[in-house]
């Protein structure tokens, strides 16, 4: 049976893969991460990371103190940023395809309802 993660994680990769099809909402997404940065620091990911499980990876205090103390440090923070708001500003853009009026984001909607019939289906499967 699968977790909640595993689900998480392939209903995101479903909207990553319909969403980014088009260069135009590639670009939309582009657009809402630029404009989360502001909300959700780096600061604040430092926090996050030495209380939480990110990314798959548990730190220990070693992990932390060799990760403060390395040259990359605001590169990994920035990549961790860029994941997080980009499952974010993707669920957005999915949810606001789904109350869509516009042919075209109504296609697309539709293609991801697909995705969603399929998911359901595998998890019917399973039971």
């Amino acid at each position: 049976m699968k977790t909640r993660g595993q689900i998480a994680d392939e209903r995101l990769l479903a909207y990553e893969k319909i969403l980014f099809k088009n260069s135009s909402e590639e670009e939309i997404i582009e657009q809402k991460i630029e404009s989360k940065r502001d909300e959700l620091t780096l600061e604040s990911l430092k926090k996050v990371i030495r209380d939480a499980r990110i990314c798959g990876f548990i730190l220990s205090n070693d992990d932390l103190n060799g990760l403060a103390d390395s040259d990359f440090i605001d590169e990994y923070f920035y990549d961790v940023q860029t994941e997080i708001l980009k499952s974010i500003s993707m669920i957005e853009r999915y949810l606001e395809l789904s109350q869509a009026q516009d042919p075209t984001e109504l296609e697309l909607n539709n293609t991801s309802g697909w995705f969603n019939w399929e998911a359901n289906n595998e998890t019917r499967h399973l039971l």
